[in-house]
């Protein structure tokens, strides 16, 4: 079964000002997988490795802060 690259679950997790958008397969069973992007780039990096890896495993993938959809810090740095 091929399951879609980016499931509709996503979660904002917000402090202060700083909204951080987290992407998750959905599979309770599985083991969970942090994957953190390089500087520049979005949590869209493991796209392709995600969807390869959702039969195994549960993948997270945040937009870091000031990346992707998540907000720039407060202070603009």
């Amino acid at each position: 079964m091929v399951r879609p690259t980016w499931p509709a679950e996503t979660v904002s997790l917000v402090r202060g000002t700083v909204v951080v958008r987290v992407k998750q397969t959905s599979s309770a069973e599985a083991d969970p997988a942090l994957m953190l992007h390089g500087l520049g780039s979005s949590g869209r990096a493991w796209a392709g490795l995600k969807a390869q890896l959702n039969d195994e495993l549960d993948v997270v993938a945040p937009d870091l802060v000031g990346f992707g959809q998540s907000s720039p810090p407060p202070d603009g740095d």
